[in-house]
């Protein structure tokens, strides 16, 4: 029988998406009884190996959808699991997110002798950087709490519970990483996005292994997939370089860098959450010049729509294809 929305009210609970043994166990210490539309639609072409792309609404069990195919092809991997080895990597777009997937993955993963490892980036540096400077004057967790709280809004919330104008350079200039990094696709935080860096990054190690194909986790990235992070990721950097060169000179003017005080980390930092919409400051906005906001709006608007597809729409008509391309030129690199 085809399990369908239809007919699933007639199914055998999660034994009908193929699921068997031990996995049928996680499933009954997860309190699961019946399985939700979003399971039904996408447990099974999972176990059968194959790629899918799904939504819907919070609540509805969408992380046991993806958990559950992840745990059974680990647990059928027996004897040739190796201990202490990487089988899965799941990217979420907030912090909070990650806690609840890495969550339901220990209770699922209940006696199959699996573990999970969530990785929290930012709030460790946040927090040792400002612990004796903006964050003395609170309690020990209050700090901790607050380096938690910078390194999540940098890229989704764009709340601050800091002046980052008294903040430490390497504070400011992490909050600037972690702004042009962004969230995750379908979010709607702003940025490059998480999976286009960790492509890029792919892409580099794959390179300084002598591979001509990006791969990980026993799959292979399109070539076509890699092209579009790349090219996401020049024209993302290429329209912020020119953002920042065009603020420091309306802004700043032509000066020495003691002049200045210091205020090209101010302007980039600008600059940088301008285009990915984040909403944190140094302090300088209300402080911009009529160019400098017409700047600021532009990078607004292009790091909303997306800068590909601003490019897209700006670019010259497609010129009718050729049957034939022109001779190969090599270029030294490097």
């Amino acid at each position: 029988m085809t399990l369908t929305l239809e007919n699933i009210d007639t199914a055998v609970g999660f034994a009908a998406l193929g699921l068997s043994g031990v996995m049928l166990k996680a499933t009954e210490n997860a309190g699961f009884t019946e399985p939700k539309p979003i399971q039904v639609q996408a447990i099974p072409p999972q176990l059968e190996g194959r790629d899918i792309l799904g939504i819907a609404q919070t609540g509805s069990g969408k992380t046991a959808a993806f958990s559950l195919p992840i745990l059974a092809a680990i647990v059928g991997l027996g004897t040739r699991r190796k201990p202490r080895t990487a089988r899965a990597l799941i990217l979420a777009p907030t912090r909070e997110l990650a806690v609840q997937i890495e969550e339901m993955i220990r209770v699922l993963a209940k006696g199959l002798h699996i573990s999970t490892a969530l990785v929290l980036g930012g709030g460790v540096f946040f927090t040792l950087y400002e612990w004796h400077l903006t964050l003395a004057d609170v309690p020990w967790w209050a700090r901790i709490l607050n380096g938690l709280f910078m390194s999540v809004t940098a890229r989704t919330a764009g709340f601050n519970t800091i002046d980052y104008g008294a903040a430490s350079d390497g504070t400011n200039f992490l909050t600037i990483l972690l702004m042009f990094i962004g969230g995750s696709p379908g979010s709607t935080a702003g940025g490059l996005k998480t999976t286009t860096i960790a492509l890029i990054g792919l892409l580099a190690w794959s390179r300084l292994r002598g591979q001509p194909r990006t791969s990980v986790l026993n799959r292979t990235v399109p070539d076509e997939t890699i092209q579009r992070a790349v090219g996401l990721f020049v024209v993302a950097f290429g329209l912020v370089t020119a953002a920042i060169f065009v603020l420091t000179t309306t802004e700043i003017g032509v000066v020495t860098h003691v002049e200045a005080e210091a205020g090209f980390l101010r302007y980039m930092f600008e600059a940088v959450s301008a285009f990915n919409t984040v909403g944190l400051s140094m302090g300088v906005t209300d402080e911009l010049s009529g160019p400098g906001r017409v700047v600021a709006v532009l990078l607004m608007y292009i790091g909303r729509v997306g800068p590909l597809t601003f490019a897209a729409a700006i670019a010259l008509p497609r010129q009718r294809r050729t049957a034939f391309r022109y001779a190969y030129e090599d270029v030294v690199i490097g």
